[in-house]
């Protein structure tokens, strides 16, 4: 879901650039936990990619992927950690 929204329909490979069915897969794929897709689906809320801007969802969508973030980095120090890394 997250690479055809990035690479076909918001960069035109393959496809025609389509702003609106990048956001629609950028959705699809934030709501099945993909942090990337969580990430670019707040910058299209913020640049009105696709959509009209709205800073509320872009809001939302930063601090989910701010969070997905977190706990990822949490887990590599914590394997760092664990190996003396």
């Amino acid at each position: 879901m997250y690479h055809l929204a990035n690479e076909c329909y918001n960069n035109g490979k393959g496809t025609e650039k389509n702003l609106e069915k990048a956001l629609y897969w950028y959705q699809k794929a934030a709501e099945s936990g993909y942090t990337d897709a969580m990430f670019n689906l707040a910058v299209c809320y913020i640049k009105g990619k696709g959509t009209e801007v709205n800073l509320e969802k872009a809001n939302y969508w930063y601090q989910k992927a701010a969070m997905q973030y977190k706990q990822i980095m949490r887990s590599f120090l914590k394997h760092l950690i664990i190996h003396q890394v």
